[in-house]
């Protein structure tokens, strides 16, 4: 089975370029083009409450329920299955943090809301600690150095 860090690199950084490109449109609707709610609109409190609580509540989720997976593959056998698996729990994690990040940038500014801000910064830092490099990996799978430099 190919090692799992090329794909989840790539993965990992387009959404970065997502997250980009979300601020940048972001930006052009609320400055140039004046497109924001009020923040007394029922509509705006809904969309900010569910945009917060979700979140509060998947980061932690998120890499908790991440952790567990990767403690469940150490039991798998070697023969690829490990690889394959870990490469789907990783991109679930990555793209969960990663549409926070990016729905957190649209509201704070479609919303006007500060509190935004900081929540896109809480995605932010837990999809930095999410960051795919080869030796969290091979530490995850217990693969050996030499193994994963032959392959």
């Amino acid at each position: 089975m190919k090692h799992p860090k090329t794909f989840l690199t790539i993965t990992y950084y387009i959404c970065i370029i997502l997250a980009v490109i979300a601020a940048m449109t972001g930006y052009n609707m609320a400055y140039n083009k004046g497109i924001f709610l009020e923040s007394t609109d029922s509509l705006s409190i809904t969309i900010y409450t569910v945009i917060l609580w979700f979140v509060i509540l998947t980061v932690p989720i998120t890499l908790k329920g991440f952790s567990m997976c990767v403690k469940r593959l150490k039991k798998l056998p070697d023969d690829g299955s490990r690889e394959h698996y870990y490469k789907i729990y990783a991109f679930v994690r990555i793209a969960i943090l990663s549409l926070g990040l990016i729905i957190s940038i649209l509201g704070f500014y479609i919303l006007q809301q500060k509190s935004l801000f900081w929540l896109a910064g809480i995605s932010a830092i837990g999809l930095v600690i999410s960051k795919p490099t080869l030796k969290r990996i091979n530490a995850d799978l217990e693969i050996d150095n030499e193994n994963s430099n032959e392959q």
